[in-house]
């Protein structure tokens, strides 16, 4: 009997050996992905807004930050690329160039000036749950 259980186990094993595996003969997986890589058309998550702190500093595109002005930050959907935030407590949005980069905090999908934050009333609130669309 054991002997039986044993040249079974082989046989498995060699035929599993002998096998051509496509994941190991293709391309990796995530060269494929790179190469036709777009953003998603949209992404839920949490938007919080940046003012006093950061006013003056220069941003991602070489150009000082106004808080009093239109902006916005994400971390990976290019620079220049127009984007629509919707607040999803109230469903104001506004549409943004991305002009910097972050936020920087775990769960944030984007940073909007003080001026933009207020245009759809989450200033008071600090965070709010948010979509993000590209268009």
């Amino acid at each position: 009997m054991k002997m039986y259980h044993f040249k079974s186990i082989l046989l498995v094993l060699l035929s599993v050996m002998i096998l051509p595996c496509p994941h190991l003969c293709s391309e990796p997986q995530e060269t494929r992905f790179l190469q036709g890589w777009r953003p998603p058309p949209y992404e839920y998550g949490i938007a919080s807004w940046y003012g006093k702190f950061h006013h003056g500093m220069m941003m991602a595109n070489g150009k000082p930050f106004d808080m009093y002005a239109i902006s916005v930050a994400h971390k990976k959907i290019p620079l220049g690329t127009l984007i629509r935030v919707t607040n999803l407590l109230n469903y104001e949005s506004i549409d943004l160039v991305v002009t910097d980069r972050g936020p920087y905090i775990e769960g944030r999908v984007v940073d909007l000036s003080y001026a933009a934050a207020r245009q759809i009333g989450m200033v008071g609130h600090g965070i709010v749950p948010c979509r993000v669309d590209i268009l």
